[in-house]
């Protein structure tokens, strides 16, 4: 558990679904489960799925295409510098993140 939070309820309920969700629909507030890796997992996966706000997937999906624009810009950013390094008549490195190890030259 992350510090400054707090267990509420731990319980262990029967392996059937009408039992789990019969339990969860009785909960009442802010609900937020932690589920364990093992060999029921990806069962209660199916019989929970994962809830991602009112316009869930729509937000979900949302995100998912900036990570992959930002991914594109900052891949044409970096091909944008080694364009101006060439041209300058510096070769380019194989990473350009490491700008501070990079000798300074002024011309």
């Amino acid at each position: 558990m992350a510090v400054g939070s707090k267990l509420v309820m731990e319980t262990i309920v029967e392996t059937r679904a009408s039992g789990i969700l019969r339990f969860l629909h009785g909960l009442r507030g802010e609900l937020h489960v932690t589920r364990e890796e093992g060999a029921w997992a990806s069962w209660l996966h199916d019989l929970l799925p994962p809830y991602h706000g009112e316009n869930g997937l729509r937000t979900l999906r949302q995100l998912a295409r900036s990570y992959q624009t930002i991914g594109k810009d900052v891949t044409g950013v970096m091909n944008r510098l080694k364009a101006v390094y060439r041209g300058r008549g510096i070769p380019p490195r194989r990473s350009m993140r490491g700008f501070n190890a990079r000798p300074v030259q002024c011309r």
